[in-house]
């Protein structure tokens, strides 16, 4: 299908649809861009993959690949740009993707402590709570964000269990 998006009339068209295919190249759903079909978006999205995944994730053996492959040239030559200008991203994306084919991956936390002065029903005041944030990814893309919030107890029952994780290795 990369050939039909070879062969668009538009090379302004050819480009923001290139762009856009390597900025979702592992997300699964895809809308109608520029005119053109889901599907051939899909394709494309699959072949890119694949010459990637076939060629060990070596950029510059995609690009021997694609010159092989004798399409027209100004547009070839800003396929292998386009890839080589985002290869750092392309491969963060494929690695994202393999770590989260069967279970989300986390892609960002962050932590704040805060000290609640009180609550409602007034029995506890002033103790501290930990709050963690975590950022995650499915193999579909879908990005989730969960906040957890941890009293001094439930911290050190964390500690433990991450602790006889380790301690089993």
């Amino acid at each position: 299908m990369m050939e039909t998006l070879i062969n668009l009339d538009s090379y302004d068209t050819y480009k923001t649809v290139m762009e856009e295919i390597m900025k979702t190249l592992h997300k699964s759903e895809q809308k109608q861009l520029m005119g053109i079909e889901c599907n051939v978006i899909v394709s494309a999205k699959n072949e890119i993959r694949k010459l990637i995944t076939s060629s060990n994730y070596d950029i510059s053996e995609v690009v021997k690949k694609i010159i092989k492959k004798n399409w027209e040239s100004e547009r070839t030559q800003y396929l292998i740009s386009i890839l080589e200008s985002n290869k750092n991203h392309i491969l963060y994306s494929i690695i994202l993707y393999q770590n989260s084919v069967y279970n989300d991956t986390i892609t960002n936390h962050n932590w704040y402590l805060k000290l609640v002065l009180g609550t409602s029903d007034l029995k506890v005041l002033r103790y501290p709570l930990l709050q963690l944030e975590f950022s995650s990814v499915n193999a579909s893309g879908l990005e989730t964000q969960r906040v957890y919030d941890l009293t001094k107890d439930s911290l050190s029952k964390l500690i433990k269990v991450v602790e006889n994780c380790i301690d089993t290795k």
